[in-house]
């Protein structure tokens, strides 16, 4: 069986400096190939940063429910000419998230349709 890990942020401050070392452990733990998942553009834009610089990384690009109400038109258009890169594995973090009042509801329907 191999392993996947289908949801990690290397792409996050705690990892600069170490993700090549967290690449390496989850090799070692068995973990054939990682997602490294954005959150909004930056986010996205350092996970397929990282997917080019390891061969078993890939990335998700998207914007977090979250993140919706500061998202821009100029962040969606950058997020959908990078999506034809061979190294992004799927659209994400993106859907609704109404568990938290971080974004309002409308304004998470609206970017959701996009």
């Amino acid at each position: 069986m191999q392993l996947i890990d289908s949801h990690c942020h290397l792409n996050l401050k705690e990892f600069d400096g170490d993700a090549a070392e967290a690449v390496e452990r989850a090799r070692l733990a068995g973990v054939k190939k990682m997602v490294v998942v954005g959150t909004d553009l930056d986010d996205s834009i350092r996970a397929l940063e990282l997917a080019h610089q390891y061969d078993s990384v890939f990335a998700a690009i998207g914007i977090h429910p979250h993140n919706t109400q500061s998202a821009t038109e100029s962040d969606y258009k950058r997020l959908l000419a990078m999506a034809g890169d061979r190294k992004i594995a799927a659209y994400g973090e993106i859907g609704l998230d109404f568990y938290r009042d971080h974004s309002p509801k409308p304004v998470q329907r609206r970017e959701f349709a996009r």
